[in-house]
């Protein structure tokens, strides 16, 4: 993905009165989303620019016969991508090594691990959405998942975010604080007067200034952005894996995350933000053309080394549609009458490198290495 194009400076008609504060010092008087503020011409033309990038990305997945491999592959993807940014460094590839045995925190990757239970946290929230809304107890959840542990809201001082000079910011203190800080922000993202991108972006930055958690924030909160575009019908589940943007320039992530804090001014934060939006959506709908370009050299292959039947042709589309699979997928597609049929087949599929199974995997799981590349090959 290219980097947002260098912008001339912007009057500053998003400056806001808010109060002095020190960072050394809990931000208790941390003020809401000043919502009536945040949208100026440039913010609206973003917006379109980003919806526009969206809508296509929205035709793209319209077009797959199943959208609900894209979503499992992005899982992934935004999981490592989300943990990057925290410092937490690991490979898709090592996760799907990893994918469905038990998370232990001691394992023999404990990177793969720790960014595997984010995943986890990302599949658990979007299949709760009908019973668990955005909201503080889906967070909480979110985040206790996220870390393996139970992470309720803060209730004492001693979180403070701190660079290489020292003490950056110092969140609010106190639990009943924090969860009407957090009720606030809630009902700023449902402000219909607002256009839903601009207030994923706001509602991020509220979120990690609110910082409600001891520990996982970032990754709950970069988790909802996804979720919210989705519930609010922007994207056809939570795909856009936002993270990739914000880890290509991390370094502008976290300088606009506190100068907006300092400044009052939220609109080169906004700004940014939309235009992540926008370059990740042109990205994924490129990601999803190559994608659907693989299944048929990859049938030619098949068929230069041995006989072709349908079953085969539509298995090979059905594991070009997607980064991982197993027998139950076949299965489930009709393509076969048993998990040992589906098994025999994937594994004929694999001898023509368009499939790679996973050593040692009861039930075996197999990974579509263009697939990967795709998703993976920045």
């Amino acid at each position: 993905m290219q980097g947002p194009p260098t912008r001339k400076a912007s009057a500053p008609n998003l400056h806001t009165r808010h109060p002095p504060w020190d960072p050394v010092f809990a931000y208790n008087n941390l003020p809401p989303v000043p919502c009536e503020q945040l949208t100026t011409p440039a913010v609206e033309t973003q917006c379109e620019l980003a919806g526009a990038a969206l809508h296509a990305l929205r035709k793209a997945t319209d077009r797959l016969y199943d959208p609900l491999p894209l979503f499992r592959t992005v899982a992934l993807v935004e999981a490592q991508a989300s943990s990057a940014i925290e410092g937490i460094f690991t490979s898709v590839e090592e996760m799907l090594k990893h994918l469905g045995k038990p998370r232990l925190s001691n394992g023999d990757d404990p990177d793969a691990d720790d960014a595997l239970r984010h995943h986890d946290a990302i599949v658990d929230a979007w299949q709760r959405r009908g019973t668990e809304p955005i909201g503080t107890a889906m967070a909480t959840r979110t985040c206790s998942t996220t870390k393996g542990r139970r992470m309720p809201v803060r209730r004492n001082r001693g979180t403070v975010i701190a660079g290489p000079s020292g003490i950056v910011y110092t969140p609010p203190t106190g639990t009943e604080r924090i969860r009407s800080m957090l009720d606030e922000l809630w009902s700023f993202m449902g402000d219909a007067d607002t256009h839903p991108l601009v207030r994923m972006a706001a509602g991020h930055h509220q979120f990690e200034s609110v910082h409600p958690f001891a520990d996982g924030n970032g990754r709950t909160g970069r988790l909802i952005n996804m979720l919210y575009l989705a519930e609010q019908k922007l994207t056809v589940l939570p795909i856009l894996c936002h993270s990739k943007y914000i880890l290509w320039d991390r370094p502008a992530y976290y300088h606009l995350l506190d100068s907006t804090r300092r400044t009052g001014d939220w609109e080169p934060w906004i700004l940014w933000m939309l235009d992540g939006v926008r370059q990740t959506a042109d990205w994924m709908v490129r990601n999803l053309k190559q994608q659907a370009m693989l299944s048929g050299p990859a049938i030619a292959r098949y068929g230069d080394a041995k006989p072709r039947t349908k079953s085969i042709d539509d298995a090979i589309r059905l594991v070009c549609n997607r980064l991982y699979c197993r027998s139950t997928d076949l299965v489930g597609a009709r393509l076969a009458k048993n998990p040992a049929t589906a098994l025999a087949m994937l594994r004929q599929i694999a001898t023509t490198d368009s499939l790679q199974e996973s050593p040692g995997r009861t039930p075996a799981l197999f990974v579509n290495p263009e697939v990967l590349e795709i998703w993976t090959g920045d």
